[in-house]
This record gives C-alpha cells, structure tokens and sequence, in this order.
C-alpha cells in the first residue's frame, strides 16, 4: 500500500480502504448477504468497522482507478 494513499485522521491514524463486491443468484440473495454484512458491523465489528454501498458513479470511479 502508498501510505500517501490512505486517508490520515488528524490523531495520525491512517485509514486503509478495502472493498468487497457481493455477487448473488439472485436480488433477495444480495439482500440477504448485504444485511449480513451490516449485522456484523452493527453487533461486534470484528469483520467491518464500517460499511458504505458505493453508488453506480463510485462503482465506475473505483475501477476506473483500479485498471487504468
């Protein structure tokens, strides 16, 4: 990772994004999958200390970023 790529709080911490796709058979498997995802985070953290659905620019954006 580029340490001038991370986010930097103001107490020096450094914030490393990751991203993780879902991929489904079907919309109510994505549901299900995604309230997965935000239980954990909401109940114990452990796996996401945070969760943010990219929208469709941000989707683009970050592909964008990631092969070219």
């Amino acid at each position: 990772m580029i340490v001038e790529d991370a986010d930097k709080s103001d107490e020096g911490h450094i914030a490393i994004h990751q991203y993780m796709m879902l991929i489904a058979d079907s919309k109510q498997d994505l549901y299900e999958a995604e309230s997965l995802a935000f239980d954990d985070m909401n109940r114990s953290g452990y796996m996401f200390k945070y969760i943010k659905p990219l929208d469709y620019e941000e989707v683009i954006k970050y592909y964008k970023n990631l092969y070219t």
